[in-house]
């Protein structure tokens, strides 16, 4: 960890890794992050030039850097964004890479959290909250490659249209349900590009998959959120049958969600509006809008009510009235229309399909367009 360059021996032809990964019709896509591994080769540069946050009270000629750890790096340094030097350093390592080796690659950053900066610790410019690390590393980085997204949110959002990354959670229908909230909170606050995490979560054991029924229930939400992030592939399923359902969820993506995140993602940038939002933005007069936490808004044209509990197969559903009147809602998985105003208690919701409404126009009704 840290070396900011590939190694040879296990990528001899990175070109043909670009090639392979285009012809897919998808993105080379690269994870850095500011930590150091005492093991790595710019370890021993790092302390030579001085690039690591050093020990408090550590003389410049000694250099001893304030070791740290990172994920399943057990001791690692940390670089010094706070020095002119490390951050020229750090813009040439960058550059080298895209213009050698990378030159497609986008760059997701894992800045970590605080509580993975040494304890005693000297950075060379004073920062007034540790929080604010993850700000400078992201705009240094943002500065020289294409950044699709950022670990975590913090008190400067990166630059549109990089997706703030939610910490991975793990494979439970707790973590499920803990989604929807958190998207909303996010986006309320200023945050309109978020990643929700890898669909089914981290298995406790990581030789297992997730559970079928928790799997599909997570990519059926994921499905109406801005980006889907997969690290259990769904072939992993494919001797349960899961091919139809993923047929079905794509249909939906290609054709109902993307076109419409699409045209909201210029007010989530122009505006800072989410892309995803409570149903009070809607109609804030409606008391129940401002307490339901299991149904979501993309804009303010569909209402997606995703089955969240293990085993459940029917959902109550409630359809809000809109300021200029009942409203009128059309029921994505058959045609069905509804007025707003009511619960839908009840609805049938098979493994197989998602509860979704498109919010039409006050006058129309069934046969009209």
């Amino acid at each position: 960890m840290g070396d900011f360059f590939f190694n040879k021996k296990k990528f001899p032809d990175l070109k043909m890794v670009q090639d392979i990964v285009r012809g897919a019709g998808l993105r080379l896509a690269l994870t850095i992050n500011p930590f150091v591994s005492v093991d790595s080769k710019t370890f021993k540069e790092g302390v030579k030039e001085g690039l690591f946050v050093m020990e408090r009270n550590s003389s410049n000629e000694k250099n001893i850097p304030a070791l740290t750890w990172f994920k399943d790096v057990p001791v690692a340094a940390l670089l010094d964004i706070t020095n002119n030097k490390t951050v020229a350093w750090l813009k040439s390592k960058l550059s080298s890479l895209i213009d050698q080796d990378a030159s497609e690659a986008v760059f997701f950053l894992d800045t970590g959290n605080t509580f993975h900066i040494p304890h005693f610790f000297t950075f060379t410019e004073p920062l007034p909250n540790p929080d604010l690390y993850k700000d400078h590393f992201i705009k240094h980085c943002m500065d020289v490659v294409k950044v699709i997204g950022v670990s975590g949110a913090s008190s400067k959002r990166p630059k549109a249209p990089a997706f703030v990354w939610m910490t991975p959670l793990e494979s439970s229908w707790s973590s499920l349900q803990s989604i929807i909230p958190n998207v909303l909170n996010l986006g309320v606050i200023g945050y309109p590009f978020i990643n929700p995490g890898p669909i089914g979560g981290r298995p406790a054991n990581q030789s297992h998959i997730p559970d079928l029924e928790l799997f599909t229930r997570w990519w059926q939400l994921a499905t109406f959120l801005p980006q889907l992030h997969f690290l259990t592939p769904p072939a992993a399923y494919r001797k349960e049958g899961i091919a139809p359902i993923a047929k079905k969820l794509k249909d939906i993506k290609d054709k109902i969600v993307n076109p419409l995140l699409l045209k909201y993602a210029g007010e989530a940038m122009e505006k800072s509006l989410p892309l995803i939002r409570p149903m009070w933005m809607l109609n804030p007069l409606d008391d129940l809008c401002q307490t339901i936490q299991d149904q979501f808004m993309i804009g303010d044209r569909i209402l997606v009510a995703p089955v969240l509990e293990h085993g459940q197969t029917k959902r109550a559903v409630y359809l809000p009235s809109t300021p200029e009147g009942p409203g009128v809602w059309k029921r994505g998985t058959d045609g069905t229309y509804f007025e707003g105003g009511q619960w839908l208690n009840n609805s049938h919701v098979p493994l197989d399909e998602v509860l979704y409404f498109e919010r039409k126009a006050e006058h129309v009704r069934p046969g009209h367009m």
